[in-house]
């Protein structure tokens, strides 16, 4: 009998073993998932932010493959070798899109998110920032009209020229629609880089953005 008693009481030790590593296994597969994401994850944002402020709010981000179009699916060309260059350092499944208004014309934030690279002092993501900028002056064919829906393009839209804003850490440069002349707004925060149509745009969409991550 004391056997017995002895063989049933191994016999849940190990069952309950195996649940315990089991769960601290599956902790550690979490645990990983999270850190493996750490430059992916985007939150969606506050759906109640109000369109008073700034009006910027995402209807567009991109944070799980399975549940998001590429943004290459978005795009209504196929991208020339400097745009494939710069799509190739950001993510396809984590960007933005958010409307803000400027004045009566509606307008929108588009976010990219830069991908980083090993270097033995850590992740960098300048590679990305140096291929995006080459790519920059070339801009308004690809997504131009992501940025103003409402304007349309020359037959052979010009080049970009972007300058610093100021003391700003921002640059903007002047862009010719058939409708007239507006500006492009960019800048980095963190690895994500944005193009707006207003400095206020800009600013919105990555305070939004950066106090949600």
């Amino acid at each position: 009998m004391r056997i017995l008693t002895k063989i049933v009481l191994i016999i849940i030790l190990v069952v309950l073993g195996s649940f315990l590593l089991k769960q601290l296994l599956t902790k550690m597969v979490i645990e990983n998932d999270h850190d493996h994401h750490e430059y992916t994850d985007l939150p969606v944002g506050d759906s109640n932010v109000p369109r008073g402020s700034v009006g910027v709010i995402p209807t567009t981000v991109g944070v799980d493959p399975e549940d998001t179009q590429p943004f290459t699916s978005l795009l209504t060309r196929e991208p020339d070798q400097q745009f494939s260059s710069a799509l190739a350092t950001v993510y396809d499944d984590v960007y933005g899109i958010f409307p803000c208004n400027v004045g009566a014309e509606k307008t929108n934030v588009v976010m990219f998110t830069a991908k980083t690279s090993p270097t033995p002092e850590g992740p960098t993501y300048e590679h990305a920032k140096q291929q995006i900028e080459l790519w920059e002056p070339h801009l308004l064919p690809d997504i131009g009209y992501m940025i103003f829906p409402e304007r349309s393009l020359p037959e052979t839209p010009g080049l970009l020229s972007f300058v610093q804003v100021g003391d700003s850490p921002y640059r903007r440069a002047s862009a010719i629609f058939n409708s007239g002349e507006a500006y492009v707004y960019t800048g980095w925060r963190l690895n994500y880089v944005f193009y707006a149509s207003s400095l206020e745009c800009l600013v919105g969409a990555m305070d939004l953005v950066y106090e949600a991550h």
